[in-house]
């Protein structure tokens, strides 16, 4: 990093330090300033500063708190306090693929084609596109937080990760208004465009937008969302590398690396546009409210072992529900739980000053029958190309896909319109019963060259949720396509137990038949068809379970797979189908210890397969962070840490950017090193920032780090961040 820009940074920091009050300086203080605070002069303190000798007011001090918490379109009930306010591990991450739960595989930098380590089977509803690369950086229509709040906030994130060119931007901004309008906006783009921080041409951006109008008018009948969500990526592609740059050579740069194509480009996007509506039939007069949610008090027993109330369940939620399993669709259940959810109707606390507006759920009464729809427009498509053909390209890397002399070309587009129409019903008080059911239809329309095509999905979906105070919850889910993908389903369950002290019990199921998706069914170069498959319908059951243990901060779990019919991707890129059965034994251990200032956080998974060439995984994962967490001159509270992570070899996969799948290889297994990081964090009220230095054992051994076969990750090197947060 050029020392100018190192300097830049300090600068903003130190601003960023001495901008904030600072309730340790007051003069006249008589607090002890002790760590979390609690009183006058502590950290975040009663939130009044004491009177100067002469008499004159000190500027108020504004405490940490953060009276707002947020809920999914279609999991409204489940009201989630916003904690992204502390140290926590996910604050000095500046790669979305490690702010997981199980970190993602990528090509080496942020923003890159990447998969997750720890398997997971996707939840398949009818049609489905079948490019999944970058699925880590989507922002869907119902995934667009819903905060609810008292007044306006902006929060505002920059990472810079190697040079000027290389960073993270994000914002996040929500307000209320009106007769019951509250307006949020979500907005984050990565930057990977340094010429000297990454191999010959290799590169990328990838921007997401969030825009969310949520209206719920006075009488409390009815509630809508108005939702948006734009997602653009542009890279330069190379296909891998084939020869290293020589370390001691007169001359260096990742530049001089020898690559399978400079000139291959890569871009797709995702829209989502929707609107969902409810509308409360019966009762015709609506429940009083019994006070706004937009502050609620969350329980510190109740806090996730690892968690320390710092991570922030909006980019990424850990949803509770069928642990383990993504949904293609990105759409949750309406009765879909979340960790550290607050229940419909728990009156939060009002903290907002006079005069201001609180926008909140208004609770159903015990019975009552709402309509429910959902109307939808989304727009995907990925684009290769690669107009300039070399024999290290056509031989070494297009191969049996080389259609036409002159060039490469892929393109595939599909715009879906979705249109559902349900009712939602509950009763009971001691047990609480919830019903959703109704009909989705879904017309695909598929854009291609040379071809265009309609698939007519039309589905009966159905919810059902049984729920005994905060003791118990069943859940299941079940959905039937009926037209297109005909004889497709998916069936799943759900069971919540509090087992008291703090002990919970998790257990879910998932049965699914599915057919295969478009790329894997049909594909064409240049416009030159290559494939045109008919394979069986894949069948996945998974059961899973996980038990958490807040006294001793730990959990556990484990997940049994069975993948029937499963396809890959072979050696040449082709999808094959595995005729048979394929079991797959999962489990996973996260602890935490603290004693004094130290503390250390542990988490390991292990992945036993009977078919590695199916689905090749590393057998174990270990992530290791191990921090000293304080408090410096009363006020700037500080963590500095190590943090290590570790794959057993395997035989990596490895990414074909013309199809944009991740592939079988053929080569040695992959022995990785240990990934060191060094960090440190610091914060001051609202303000954040944190210095890391990332890949410390690099310069000590010959080798690079990689985690997909030819792609290498760059130098690493010093990484900061900020992220501060604003009231209005």
């Amino acid at each position: 990093m050029p020392a100018r820009s190192f300097l830049t940074w300090i600068f903003f920091f130190l601003a960023g330090v001495t901008l904030q009050p600072l309730g340790a300086q007051r003069p006249g203080s008589g607090g002890s300033g002790s760590f979390p605070g609690g009183g006058q002069g502590g950290f975040p303190g009663s939130g009044r500063g004491g009177s100067a000798p002469g008499g004159g007011n000190q500027r108020e001090i504004e405490l940490d708190t953060f009276p707002i918490a947020f809920h999914l379109p279609n999991a409204r009930k489940s009201v989630i306090p916003f904690r992204d306010t502390g140290l926590g591990n996910d604050f000095h991450q500046h790669d979305p693929a490690r702010r997981e739960r199980f970190d993602y595989f990528h090509l080496g930098y942020p923003g890159s084609a990447a998969y997750p380590l720890y398997f997971e089977p996707l939840r398949r509803k009818g049609f489905d596109l079948g490019i999944h690369a970058f699925d880590l950086y989507l922002l869907r229509a119902d995934q667009i937080p819903i905060y609810q709040l008292e007044r306006a906030f902006t929060q505002a994130t920059f990472y810079q990760t190697g040079e000027q060119n290389d960073g993270y931007f994000g914002i996040q901004f929500s307000r209320n208004f009106s007769k019951g309008l509250n307006l949020s906006l979500n907005y984050r783009r990565i930057n990977q465009l340094g010429p000297s921080t990454h191999f010959s041409s290799q590169k990328g951006k990838v921007s997401s937008l969030g825009l969310s109008f949520w209206w719920q008018p006075p009488g409390g009948r009815y509630t809508g969302y108005l939702l948006l969500a734009s997602n653009e990526g542009d890279h330069k592609e190379n296909g891998g590398i084939t020869r290293l740059p020589d370390p001691g050579a007169d001359f260096f740069s990742l530049s001089l690396a020898e690559v399978r194509t400079k000139t291959g480009t890569a871009a797709y996007h995702f829209q989502d546009i929707g609107l969902r509506q409810f509308f409360t039939l019966l009762p015709r007069k609506p429940a009083k409210q019994p006070g706004s949610l937009g502050a609620p008090e969350e329980d510190p027993s109740k806090t996730s072992p690892g968690n320390r109330g710092n991570e922030n369940p909006a980019s990424s939620p850990d949803k509770t529900s069928l642990p383990g399993v993504q949904d293609s669709q990105g759409s949750p259940s309406p009765f879909e739980t979340k960790t550290n959810a607050i229940p419909i109707g728990t009156p939060g606390n009002n903290r907002g000053s006079p005069g201001t507006s609180s926008i909140a759920i208004q609770p159903p009464p015990n019975a009552f029958l709402q309509a429910v729809h959902r109307l939808g427009w989304r727009d995907q498509g990925y684009l290769y190309f690669d107009n300039q053909l070399t024999p290290a390209s056509s031989e070494g890397l297009y191969r049996a896909f080389l259609t036409d002399s002159r060039g490469m070309r892929h393109q595939i587009r599909v715009q879906t319109l979705e249109n559902y129409l349900g009712l939602h019903t509950a009763a009971g008080k001691g047990w609480r019963l919830e019903l959703d059911a109704g009909l989705g239809q879904y017309l695909h329309f598929l854009r291609g060259e040379p071809l265009d095509s309609q698939v007519h999905n039309l589905a009966l979906e159905g919810v059902v949720s049984m729920k005994k105070g905060d003791r118990l919850t069943l859940l299941g889910e079940a959905s039937l396509q009926l037209l297109g993908n005909r004889g497709d389903y998916q069936v799943s369950g759900q069971l919540a137990l509090s087992l008291g002290k703090g002990a919970r019990l998790g257990l879910s199921a998932l049965h699914q038949r599915a057919a295969t998706d478009l790329m894997q069914q049909r594909f064409f170069v240049s416009q030159r068809l290559l494939w045109d498959n008919a394979f069986a319908k894949t069948t996945t059951t998974r059961l899973s379970g996980t038990m958490e243990m807040l006294p001793w901060q730990s959990s556990l779990g484990a997940d049994i797979t069975l993948l029937t019919n499963p396809v890959y991707f072979d050696t040449e890129g082709k999808p094959m189908v595995f005729t048979g059965s394929v079991p797959l034994l999962q489990a996973w251990l996260k602890q935490q210890i603290r004693r004094g200032i130290f503390n250390w956080e542990g988490q390991i998974a292990l992945q036993i397969t009977s078919n590695p060439e199916v689905i090749p995984l590393p057998l174990g994962w270990t992530r290791q962070t191990l921090s000293l967490d304080t408090r410096l001159f009363k006020v700037l509270e500080t963590r500095l840490g190590l943090e290590l992570r570790y794959f057993t070899p395997f035989r990596a996969l490895y990414y074909f950017p013309l199809t944009a799948q991740f592939q079988r290889t053929e080569s040695s297994p992959y022995a990785p090193y240990p990934l060191l990081d060094a960090f440190g964090s610091f914060k001051v009220t609202k303000f954040r920032i944190f210095l890391k230095w990332e890949d410390a054992l690099a310069p000590l051994l010959p080798t690079r780090y990689a985690q997909v076969h030819s792609y290498f990750f760059p130098n690493g090197g010093l990484r900061l961040g900020f992220r501060w947060r604003f009231f209005q």
